[in-house]
């Protein structure tokens, strides 16, 4: 990934050598270079752009770093980006009004096909171009050529593709004037759409609609004429073509392309496609094509414990990347420290204090033993579970329950005391609880455009005093990112829908769900494992799918757990702290409709009523 700033940073937009310069491989990238078909899954900003335009020859030329050189060495194939256009995608959706959809079938055909074919001459070029121009940087690929031999390459492929692709004479046998001729009729395709004319019986439909046999024949001639380029050769005329940003395209186009994963069997050429997930379903369940077999299907966010082992990894270079670079630190820690829960109570609070000698927790006279002491005397829930485990709520501590009990409720009483005994005594509206370099590596999710908005402003509060910014200022910059997140997802634009007469935006389900795991927290009675993930059951609406769907694309929502039987979601952990919440996993999730009822949106059978101790009755 790349270290850019949040606010510029959208590497569609950037060009292929400064996204290589600043380049971090990560664990997906490295499944991303094997050679066979891939699906690489995950919300906006995890950096589904970025890898994809790093298997790029001009990607490849401008790496610096040694490292990723020998890992692109290893790359068998040449990478040929080709990003979905919005304008097409616009065009094919008020087209679909007017055609019926064998005949939209045939349009869309049409622009793929010029759209691909458009990339695969622009890579084409590139590779030409930097073939000759390395014989003035010292020649490192050994070429035999000498400029006007690279020349006469270009004129010979460029008369070559346009004999294959039946381009329309006369042309200048060139591969900028092949690209031009592409934009031509992609614009003349689209006044006939508008003005409704026979765009079916259009000689460029006939000739464009199949994209595949097009780009085999396009393959064939590069390695037949360029064969002799040392730079060109290198990769043994294998061709990766990456599609980006399906998520913006009809559903219908998707299922297209994701069917070449199976029916494609042309061994010189890869797919490499990218999409937001697809709630309740696999990306490609409309195919006969199956992972493993026919693809690799790459989840570029943090879904499970080794996930997050290669997130924290990478978030560790990523922000050392950053801080060598402009601040006079050296490491996070040095800005943030380590994570802990109990720091948060032996710093602000004056019934926690830490021991001089005492370093063994849970022991007697420990901060977690006076937690569990306090917050005894405070919640009778939480004291009721000590003596339904045999434990002493005057002496909480039990050598041989310590893994079983004590450990296992560290987290969940922590919360309770410090964001309701605690906050009794407190005046300020956040408490210092979300601090340290764990915590802010966790807390992005393995989105490294939402890890550098993270960042951002540590930075600038380190910089100011050059010392460890203290835990509550740490708390109080990350509970207003938070909330900005939230504002961010809540005013997203058609991320509204109609049920029951009501309007209901994506921040009216985030605060719906985070007010239950917060109600299961705080409000219930003392658990050592409080509901904090949900799944989407037969009774909830389909209203409230579409809803999950956009936060699923922009990473409001995520899933850890996938199996065929139970799809498991949780909320970012950038949202936890607009919550009160700790960053937690939980195995055992609520029906979505629990949620949606407890609120009073849909109507449940009634059930039998089940004991709930309310805050009010807490302490």
């Amino acid at each position: 990934m790349s270290a850019h700033t949040y606010e510029t940073y959208n590497a569609r937009y950037l060009t292929f050598e400064a996204i290589a310069q600043s380049f971090i491989p990560n664990e997906e990238f490295k499944a991303l270079i094997v050679a066979g078909h891939s699906v690489l899954i995950g919300p906006r900003g995890c950096g589904k752009t970025t890898l994809l335009k790093m298997l790029h020859p001009r990607a490849f030329v401008a790496c610096q770093d040694k490292g990723m050189k020998t890992l692109l060495d290893s790359m068998p194939f040449w990478g040929i980006y080709i990003p979905t256009d919005k304008q097409w995608c616009s065009l094919l959706d008020i087209i679909s009004e007017k055609y019926n959809p064998d005949k939209i079938n045939t349009i869309a055909a049409t622009l793929i096909c010029i759209n691909v074919l458009s990339a695969i001459s622009l890579c084409f070029q590139d590779l030409i171009d930097i073939a000759a121009s390395s014989l003035e940087n010292g020649n490192p690929y050994g070429e035999t050529l000498n400029k006007d031999q690279f020349m006469e390459l270009e004129v010979e492929l460029s008369t070559e593709l346009v004999r294959v692709w039946e381009i329309e004479k006369p042309i200048v046998p060139t591969l900028y004037a092949i690209n031009q001729y592409f934009d031509k009729i992609t614009r003349r395709l689209e006044g006939d759409l508008y003005t409704q004319n026979s765009v079916t019986s259009n000689p460029i439909v006939k000739t464009y609609s199949n994209f595949v046999s097009l780009a085999s024949s396009a393959f064939k001639a590069f390695k037949r004429i360029c064969r002799r380029s040392k730079f060109c050769a290198l990769k043994q005329f294998q061709w990766a073509l990456c599609f980006d940003e399906l998520e913006i395209a009809p559903q219908w186009l998707r299922d297209r392309l994701y069917g070449l994963l199976r029916s494609t069997a042309d061994q010189q050429m890869y797919f490499k496609i990218t999409s937001a997930p697809i709630i309740g379903q696999t990306v490609l369940q409309n195919t006969d094509a199956s992972e493993k077999h026919d693809f690799n299907e790459i989840l570029n966010w943090v879904h499970d414990d080794p996930s997050l082992y290669n997130w924290e990894s990478f978030c560790g270079q990523l922000y050392s990347s950053i801080i060598s670079k402009s601040y006079t630190a050296t490491t996070m820690f040095d800005i943030v420290g380590k994570y802990d829960i109990i720091r948060c109570l032996t710093e602000t609070d004056p019934l926690i204090k830490k021991k001089i000698g005492q370093d063994v927790d849970y022991v007697p006279g420990s901060p977690t033993w006076q937690l569990y002491k306090l917050l005894a005397e405070q919640d009778k829930t939480f004291k009721e579970y000590l003596l339904k485990n045999s434990i002493d709520p005057e002496n909480p501590y039990d050598e041989a329950k310590k893994d079983a009990v004590l450990r296992k409720i560290k987290t969940t009483a922590a919360c309770r005391y410090y964001f309701l005994v605690g906050q009794k005594k407190r005046t300020r509206k956040k408490v210092a609880f979300y601090f340290g370099e764990d915590l802010i590596y966790d807390t992005s999710d393995g989105n490294p455009r939402l890890a550098i908005n993270i960042i951002n402003p540590l930075l600038s509060e380190y910089e100011k005093n050059r010392k460890t910014i203290g835990i509550t200022r740490q708390s109080v910059i990350i509970s207003k990112l938070s909330e900005e997140r939230f504002e961010f997802y809540n005013n997203y634009p058609n991320a509204l829908i109609e049920y029951g007469f009501k309007s209901y935006s994506l921040g009216d389900l985030i605060r719906m769900v985070g007010r239950c795991f917060q109600k299961a927290l705080y409000e219930e009675s003392f658990q050592p494992e409080p509901v904090n993930t949900f799944h989407i059951d037969s009774k909830t609406p389909k209203e409230f799918r579409t809803l999950i769907q956009y936060g699923l694309d922009l990473g409001a929502i995520l899933e850890v757990k996938k199996n065929k039987k139970k799809r498991i979601y949780k909320l970012s952990y950038i949202l936890h702290p607009y919550f009160n919440l700790p960053k937690r996993s939980n195995a055992k999730p609520i029906a979505l409709s629990s949620i949606l009822a407890n609120d009073g949106v849909i109507a449940t059978k009634p059930q039998k009523k089940e004991s709930k101790v309310i805050q009010g009755q807490l302490f």
